[in-house]
């Protein structure tokens, strides 16, 4: 977040006869950094597959998968790695887009930065429409007629996800990337010298893509597919005030 810093309480900018206007600094912060390289690939022997180019676009296809989700995974570690964790029960007299909307505005008295996005992990997500569910009042009815357009633009939010995405880790066990959790921060598309999002990902194109796909033989009967890229995932926002929040659902 660079450039002028538009919530300075400024004294006075009365300007003297002949003198020169109150300065403030508008050259914000550059800092120059690398885009890491990433790279995930497979094998192919011909003996186990009837076409080689088929299976290797189907290779590419779940290559790609995985990648996005780790790519998920980074970016969701990076925001709780800075987040403020409450814990919230939205059970049959709860309010949970209440809660919600106490802590957005929380993220701008506190810091300045109001969150502007909700990530929401499906069971979080499914324990608010419960909660709703089992009330029998025309607000509750409301809240769970609700869908993620309609709840962010109630909350006034820019967006709004809601998440089933889970990962298997070594031992074979299944867990959401985020489990029963809700994140609120701050974020927007492009990137400027006045952008106060919290994180962005920087990237370079590999050979002019941003996501490059290699195919080639590696010996007499195995073809190698791989699929390369170049990024960097950077908190680039404010952290003073705690502007990003982690509700933890039950």
């Amino acid at each position: 977040s660079g450039g002028i810093n538009t919530l300075t309480d400024l004294v006075s900018i009365e300007r003297a006869i002949n003198g020169a206007p109150v300065l403030i600094d508008g050259n914000g912060v550059e800092v120059a950094g690398f885009c890491k390289s990433y790279a995930l690939g497979s094998e192919i022997d011909e003996d186990r597959t009837p076409n080689v180019q088929l299976e290797m676009q189907a290779r590419v296809q779940e290559i790609m998968d995985l990648i996005s989700l780790h790519r998920l995974k980074k970016k969701i570690a990076a925001m709780v790695a800075i987040a403020t964790n409450s814990d919230h029960t939205w059970g049959s007299s709860a309010n949970p887009d209440g809660d919600l909307r106490t802590k957005i505005n929380l993220t701008r008295t506190a810091s300045g930065f109001q969150a502007n996005r909700a990530y929401f992990d499906s069971a979080a997500w499914a324990l608010r429409q419960a909660a709703y569910e089992a009330q029998a009042t025309a607000a509750a009815f409301q809240g769970t007629m609700r869908n993620e357009a309609q709840l962010a633009s109630y909350l006034q939010l820019s967006g709004l996800m809601v998440s089933k995405a889970i990962a298997k880790d070594s031992a074979g066990t299944l867990a959401a990337l985020l489990s029963s959790k809700v994140l609120l921060f701050r974020s927007f598309p492009g990137a400027t010298r006045r952008d106060t999002s919290i994180l962005k990902t920087f990237y370079c194109n590999d050979n002019g893509q941003r996501f490059r796909v290699h195919q080639r033989q590696i010996s007499e009967k195995v073809w190698r597919v791989a699929v390369t890229y170049r990024e960097i995932d950077l908190v680039t926002g404010p952290v003073t005030g705690n502007p990003v929040r982690q509700m933890t659902i039950s």
